[in-house]
């Protein structure tokens, strides 16, 4: 048995009855199409189908009774939502805050123990001492320790910024959910 690439009953593109299928003989010629059959008689859709076609005719007549009411609660759910949301991104907030006052807390540290040991080093160059080397090596590594901690002050700063950005964003969200609840 042969497969054949193409259907033998349908017309071809360029005709007037292109993409339509023909009857059965002529695989291309403008022929009648294929003769419908009546149809059957309708069962009554079950129970389900009624349900979902109930549910969709609700989705795209808003102004149906009781489509209100589930829009306004739907709302006012996602508002809901958006508050624990909040209240989550806040607890997030307190901890980066405490872990930013230590952070600078750090740093400011670091800064005043790199410059006090930039003034050692110092010094003891001018003095032409020569352990001179040891001082310039923990003013190098004071240096770095600030550094290290400034970024780490910097990028929490960074952090916190962007959570009272989504804090703010979901406020006003929920707000703008609930006056739509409002309104209906």
């Amino acid at each position: 048995m042969a497969v054949e690439r193409f259907n033998p009953y349908h017309a071809k593109a360029g005709t007037a009855t292109g993409g339509q299928f023909t009857s059965g003989s002529s695989g291309g010629g403008g022929g009648k199409p294929a003769a419908v059959k009546p149809a059957a008689a309708k069962a009554a859709p079950s129970a389900h189908q009624a349900h979902l076609a109930h549910v969709q005719y609700l989705a795209t007549h808003p102004g149906a009774p009781g489509a209100r009411a589930q829009r306004k609660a739907a709302l006012l759910q996602q508002a809901k939502a958006d508050r624990v949301k909040i209240t989550a991104l806040r607890k997030e907030l307190k901890v980066l805050q405490a872990r930013e006052a230590k952070a600078a807390k750090t740093a400011k540290a670091a800064h005043a123990h790199a410059t006090q040991t930039a003034a050692k080093a110092r010094a003891a160059a001018k003095a032409g001492k020569t352990a001179g080397h040891v001082t310039l090596g923990q003013h190098r590594a004071a240096q770095h320790r600030h550094r290290v901690t400034r970024h780490r002050h910097l990028s929490l700063k960074k952090q916190i910024s962007g959570v009272e950005s989504q804090i703010s964003d979901l406020e006003a969200q929920a707000h703008d959910l609930e006056a739509q609840a409002a309104k209906l």
